[in-house]
């Protein structure tokens, strides 16, 4: 291991030009391997700052920082290479990246100190970090919900600083959620809306435990977890949620809600519930549920028929922008002959997306073979090189139509991949892409 680290540091003098994506994630990489053991501290500060002066690194610096660390800081005791990393690198860092990881030091400091004198020093040196606004570039308001949690796990006595501490998070972010509806591609401002809805609905929901026969907060912490947009478009939610809640927790509070009616035997409202959060989750868990729940009202619709009335309701009329597949068909999208229709949106430079081109294929192929079905498939590819070539060099069989910016914008795509499901009616949704999709499309369409 020792070997590794020390070869990895002779790169560290190439120029800022020279670091581009291989070296960014190669710094990123090594940083992890180091950072866990006491004896690579030294080496691991290096890979930060390297990894902070790479081409477009800041980005993966603040995840790598805000989410791999801290959820290792999670599990992690004092004695651990993490915490002495994140030590040493906020006493040595310049100014930029001390600002960074400010909130996140502090959680670790608070979580580690045993004497009631310090901690205190501390907890007043938090309170400072704290402006006037949420920020979810340093994370200022989810590591001071992570403090307050540890706080009141190790049996600290409520005082005047932690309330004041949790009343200003929960103010700035009601503020940010306050906002107006952002544009589909403003990736930033997409990202900092799920971050503060979700630590905002932790907030509702916190208070709600503390007087559980509030059914008006319950529903507050419903109304701001993860909802569709936040899902398909946001990276967050799962963080936040990992930090806050644990591994194994639901995304957000809809189930909650969901067993507060089905107690009440408000069984009407449940079906709401538990519909809205299967759409935005479509386990076949959810889908069972709400089956079940949809025969408990004993309705004349079948399931069928309500289910795919409701998706069709909660998507987007299609675009009108022309698209051409390479073999110079025009596609007529809206004209599906009341089948299902499924677009992969991928490119050639995405590894993610190349990386399941493969099963892809295998997807359409046996899809075509099946005479029963009523899925009709397309991808979009944006940006690839020599397309109608990298298609024939591997042998797919899928249809293929390269997009444009306009394309993108009008279906909302900015990430990749994207996978598109359009309604035998003509309304489009996204399906989430970095699950089990193919789940998801069965619920969806409710194959046999």
């Amino acid at each position: 291991m020792k070997t590794s680290c020390l070869f990895f540091l002779l790169l560290l003098p190439f120029t800022v030009e020279a670091q581009g994506p291989f070296l960014r994630d190669l710094y990123a990489d090594s940083l992890t391997m180091c950072w866990k053991s006491a004896e690579r501290v030294e080496e691991a500060v290096k890979f930060a700052n390297a990894l902070y002066d790479a081409k477009n690194g800041i980005w993966t610096f603040n995840n790598k920082m805000h989410e791999d660390l801290a959820l290792r800081l999670k599990q992690a005791d004092a004695g651990s290479g993490e915490w002495l990393f994140l030590q040493r690198l906020y006493a040595e860092a310049r100014p930029e990246i001390r600002e960074k990881i400010a909130p996140l030091y502090y959680w670790g400091a608070i979580r580690f100190e045993k004497e009631e004198k310090k901690r205190n020093s501390l907890c007043a040196g938090f309170r400072k970090l704290l402006g006037d606004s949420a920020d979810n570039n340093k994370q200022t308001e989810l590591f001071g919900l992570l403090i307050l949690q540890d706080l009141k796990q190790q049996g600290s006595p409520d005082t005047t600083w932690q309330r004041d501490v949790y009343q200003h998070i929960r103010k700035n972010l009601e503020a940010c959620c306050a906002t107006g509806q952002i544009h589909s591609l403003d990736y930033m401002k997409i990202e900092k809306r799920a971050w503060a809805r979700q630590l905002l609905a932790y907030c509702y929901f916190t208070d709600y435990s503390a007087a559980p026969g509030s059914e008006a907060l319950l529903l507050l912490a419903v109304k701001y977890s993860p909802d569709a947009d936040d899902r398909m478009h946001a990276t967050v939610p799962g963080r936040n949620n990992r930090l806050l809640r644990g591994a194994d927790a639901a995304p957000g509070y809809a189930m909650d809600y969901y067993y507060f009616l089905q107690k009440n035997d408000r069984h009407a409202e449940a079906l709401n519930v538990i519909t809205e959060h299967t759409f935005i989750y479509a386990t076949d868990a959810n889908m069972q549920l709400l089956q079940k729940q949809y025969a408990l009202l004993k309705n004349k619709k079948t399931f069928r028929s309500y289910w795919q009335e409701y998706i069709h309701a909660a998507g987007k009329s299609i675009p009108g922008n022309k698209i051409v597949q390479t073999d110079g068909t025009e596609l007529h999208l809206e004209n599906n002959s009341g089948k299902w229709t499924f677009i992969d949106v991928w490119a050639t430079w995405c590894k993610p997306c190349v990386a399941e081109l493969p099963h892809l294929d295998s997807f359409y192929v046996a899809n075509g073979q099946n005479k029963k079905s009523t899925l009709l498939i397309y991808t979009f590819s944006f940006q690839s090189q020599k397309l109608a070539d990298y298609m024939k060099t591997k042998g797919y069989h899928f249809p293929v139509a390269e997009i444009d910016g306009a394309t993108n914008e009008a279906w909302g795509i900015h990430q990749y991949p994207t996978k598109i499901l359009i309604t035998p009616g003509g309304h489009y949704i996204q399906v989430e892409s970095l699950t089990e999709w193919e789940m998801y499309l069965r619920n969806y369409c409710m194959f046999e």
